[in-house]
């Protein structure tokens, strides 16, 4: 069944306009009689059933709610240096497919953009990462968090079950299921595209255990998904 998103309450009767009814009626090409699956942000799917598609709306009959399999049981949070706008865009749409709970980008000495031009690319953040639930199945989109600073990041690592980051060294140590198999709670730092400094590297040393992805060095959108993923597969969430 096609995945849809409101901000409506559910459990009944609704009609749908604006983009999710266009995506609707005019690019999946939904019928009367179909059977679609709503959802809102909380913890459920909603089956609808489709009684009637006008140009400007869809009418939609509530059939049955259920628990969504699809959201992430255990929670990692990635801390991502600020890069471009773009890459920033494709990380958040990947990580929130892979299960990535919570997605905290934040600024350091070789940072792309300042944090002042994030107010207005976050929402857009948090909206992909909304839409991107249609494709992946989870009915709670990961969460985009406004910038912090450095210093903000290591003070934050404490409060983790685990704390990793990907380290370009390939004689680093590698991150075993062993680490993390009854953890839920987990914390992965990503460097942006220039590195850290050497301070930064010493600190980040401190909180943090290093794992390596390889001999190659990755881009940073790259190194954020492909650690990522390694993490939520010793975790057992892929």
């Amino acid at each position: 069944m096609k995945r849809f998103i409101t901000t409506q309450s559910l459990g009944n009767d609704i009609k749908l306009t604006g983009p999710e009814h266009h995506h609707l009626a005019f690019v999946v090409r939904s019928k009367v009689g179909d059977n679609v699956i709503l959802t809102n942000g909380d913890t459920n799917d909603y089956k609808y059933n489709i009684v009637k598609i006008t140009r400007d709306e869809t009418i939609l009959a509530f059939d049955s709610k259920s628990k969504n399999k699809q959201n992430p049981k255990k929670s990692l949070v990635v801390f991502n240096g600020l890069i471009k706008p773009d890459n920033l865009a494709w990380i958040v749409e990947k990580l929130n497919e892979l299960g990535v709970s919570e997605f905290v980008p934040f600024i350091c000495a070789n940072s792309n953009i300042k944090s002042s031009n994030f107010e207005k690319l976050q929402e857009k953040l948090q909206e992909i990462a909304r839409q991107s639930c249609k494709q992946c199945g989870r009915s709670i989109p990961m969460k985009v968090h406004h910038p912090i600073k450095f210093a903000e990041m290591i003070h934050e690592m404490p409060n983790f079950e685990n704390a990793f980051y990907a380290d370009r060294g390939e004689k680093r140590a590698k991150v075993t299921k062993a680490h993390i198999e009854d953890s839920s709670y987990n914390a992965l730092i990503i460097g942006p595209e220039g590195g850290f400094t050497m301070d930064e590297n010493l600190a980040i040393t401190e909180v943090a255990m290093p794992f390596t992805l390889g001999a190659r060095t990755l881009r940073s959108e790259t190194a954020a998904v492909t650690a990522s993923a390694i993490l939520l597969h010793k975790m057992g969430e892929i």
